[in-house]
């Protein structure tokens, strides 16, 4: 069962913050909070100001990610039914697409 992404909260910061200046490892706090080492070093390299701060800088980086467009036409569409009717492998119908140059097939 694949893990369920979980973010930081403000009151995760706030208490990464916390711990730090108590000189908690980020082993210690990972397991504290339930993150792993390396989400609490990254916490602590990228946002570590103050935790208020951090939480609005992480929220301004998430806001200003560009949304992926459609990537699948009507034309790729209905390529794609195509050939799983002829029961060509995921692969097969990849390198089609790849090879045919379909407007949004790369």
């Amino acid at each position: 069962m694949p893990k369920t992404i979980r973010h930081l909260r403000q009151e995760d910061r706030r208490i990464i913050a916390r711990l730090i200046k108590q000189k908690a490892s980020q082993v210690q706090i990972a397991e504290l909070l339930g993150f792993s080492q390396g989400t609490i070093s990254k916490e602590v390299s990228k946002n570590f100001t103050r935790p208020g701060q951090a939480h609005s800088r992480a929220l301004q980086r998430k806001a200003s990610k560009i949304p992926r467009a459609t990537v699948i036409t009507e034309a790729i569409a209905a390529m794609i039914v195509v050939k799983l009717e002829c029961n060509y492998s995921p692969e097969q119908i990849y390198t089609d697409l790849h090879r045919s140059r379909l407007p949004g097939s790369t």
